[in-house]
């Protein structure tokens, strides 16, 4: 079983792309979905919060998103096939060795702050304070993910492209 991941700040495409993947046949997990596998952690106690109505600037600056590795494992003991894994989290760094591929959706600013502004899937970045921790924090994290390995993709460019890109690296 070979495992991926893709990863990218809010509104580079991750859900969109993923659920073009599972389409074409491939096994995708959005573990942004999979209750308990991501979440928010207190920056102070290093515990799971609850994930408040509205994420606001001073929640973001005060939590952290990311995995409980743990539960990563579980999730991935539960498939004997190949899968790619969706979402975004601030410890993909420390589990890069997990995954055979790891992949970052990239795009311009003006483009994922007008993806957020129009999504329907979820609230999340729709709040102008959280948008600018976003555009705060983007270029760090897009630098730390390629600095350990991971394949850039733009996703500036239409879903099918990104797919095709995608799984062209897909062993």
């Amino acid at each position: 079983m070979k495992k991926y991941w893709i990863t990218g700040v809010s509104g580079t495409g991750k859900t969109t792309v993923g659920v073009a993947l599972a389409n074409k046949g491939f096994y995708v997990i959005d573990v942004e979905e999979v209750e308990g596998v991501c979440g928010w952690y207190s920056r102070e106690t290093n515990h799971f919060v609850d994930f408040p109505k509205t994420v606001t600037a001073e929640f973001s600056d005060a939590h952290q998103w990311r995995l409980d590795l743990e539960k990563l494992d579980q999730l991935l003991d539960t498939t004997n096939k190949s899968v790619i894994l969706v979402g975004m989290n601030d410890v993909l760094k420390e589990t890069m060795s997990t995954f055979e591929k790891v992949f970052i959706l990239r795009c311009d600013p003006d483009v994922f702050i007008g993806r957020l502004n129009t999504r329907d899937n979820n609230q999340f970045g729709k709040e102008d304070s959280i948008q600018q921790n976003i555009l705060g924090f983007y270029k760090r994290y897009e630098a730390k993910m390629m600095d350990v390995g991971a394949i850039s993709i733009d996703s500036n460019q239409n879903v099918e492209d990104v797919v095709e890109q995608i799984a062209s690296h897909l062993v």
